[in-house]
C-alpha cells in the first residue's frame, strides 16, 4: 500500500483513510519516509521498471525498504565513494602531471622575478628641484614628459626629455629624468650618460640620488666596480638612498668575490 500511495495507485477513498492512519502511526509514517524516495525516483524515469517487477511478483515495499537502508549505511557510502573515485582515475593521471608542472612553472616565474633593489626605482616629479626654469620651450618639453612618465609611459616619455635636455642642456634634473627613463627602457649605455651628466650638474639636493641611480645603472652594466665609490659616498652621506645603497653594495660585493 505504501508504494502504490506514493505511486497514486489508490483511488481517492483509500488515500484519505490511508492519511488519516500515517497521522496515527508513527511507524507507518517512518517506513513511508524510507519507500517514498526510491518509489518516487522509479515513478518519475524509469516507470517500465514498477511494471515489470509487478508482473514478477516483487515485492516493491520491500524492494525499496532494502535500497533505503543500503543507500544509508556507512559501508555503502564508502564503497559509493570509492567507485566515484575509481572513476576520475583516468582524469587524475592527466590532471595531477599538469598540476605539478604548473607549479613548477610557479616556483620558476618567482624565481626569476627581478630583485627590488636592482630595478630602477621611479622618481618622485615632486621632489626634484630645478636650477632655475631655463627656456619656456625646454620647460614645456620636460612637463609633457613628466606627465607621461607618472603615466608610467616610459616610451611616450623619451622624445620629451631628449628634446628638454638639447633645448637647455644646463639643467641637471632634465638629464636625471632621462637618464632614470633610460634605465626603465633598460638602455644602459645612454642611461649611464645621461646620469653622468646629471651627476656634473647635479645640486646637493638630489645629487645622492642621482649618484645612486648611476651606481645602479653601472651594476646593471656588469661595471661594478665603477659603481663601488659610488655606493660608499651614498652610505656616508646617510640621506634617504644610504638604506639602498647599502644593500646593494653587499649584494654586489657577494655577487662578484672570487669562488
Amino acid at each position: 500500500m505504501f508504494v502504490d500511495y506514493v505511486l497514486d495507485g489508490l483511488d481517492e477513498r483509500d488515500s484519505e483513510r490511508f492519511e488519516r492512519h500515517l497521522f496515527d502511526c508513527k511507524r507507518c509514517f517512518a517506513d513511508l519516509k524510507e519507500i517514498a524516495p526510491t518509489a518516487a525516483f522509479l515513478k518519475a524515469h524509469r516507470p517500465e521498471i514498477i511494471e515489470e517487477l509487478k508482473a514478477r511478483g516483487i515485492d516493491l515495499e520491500e524492494l525499496a525498504r532494502t535500497q533505503h537502508r543500503h543507500r544509508g549505511s556507512w559501508f555503502a557510502h564508502c564503497l559509493d565513494t570509492c567507485r566515484r573515485a575509481l572513476r576520475r582515475l583516468p582524469r587524475l593521471q592527466f590532471a595531477l602531471p599538469a598540476a605539478a608542472a604548473a607549479v613548477v612553472a610557479l616556483l620558476v616565474v618567482f624565481s626569476l622575478r627581478p630583485d627590488p633593489d636592482w630595478e630602477f626605482p621611479r622618481l618622485e616629479s615632486r621632489k626634484v628641484q630645478l636650477r632655475a626654469h631655463g627656456l619656456s620651450a625646454a620647460r614645456d618639453e620636460f612637463e609633457r614628459g613628466r606627465d607621461e612618465y607618472d603615466r608610467n609611459e616610459y616610451r611616450s616619455a623619451l622624445p620629451h626629455f631628449e628634446s628638454a635636455t638639447a633645448l637647455a642642456p644646463e639643467q641637471g634634473a632634465y638629464w636625471l629624468y632621462l637618464g632614470t627613463t633610460y634605465g626603465h627602457l633598460k638602455e644602459l649605455k645612454k642611461c649611464i650618460a645621461a646620469l653622468s651628466r646629471a651627476d656634473s650638474l647635479a645640486s646637493e639636493s638630489y645629487r645622492e640620488e642621482v649618484r645612486y641611480r648611476l651606481a645602479l645603472a653601472f651594476v646593471r652594466n656588469d661595471q661594478a666596480n665603477r659603481a663601488k665609490p659610488l655606493l660608499d659616498w651614498v652610505v656616508l652621506q646617510g640621506g634617504p638612498f644610504a638604506a639602498r645603497a647599502d644593500a646593494l653594495l653587499k649584494k654586489t660585493d657577494s655577487r662578484h668575490r672570487p669562488r
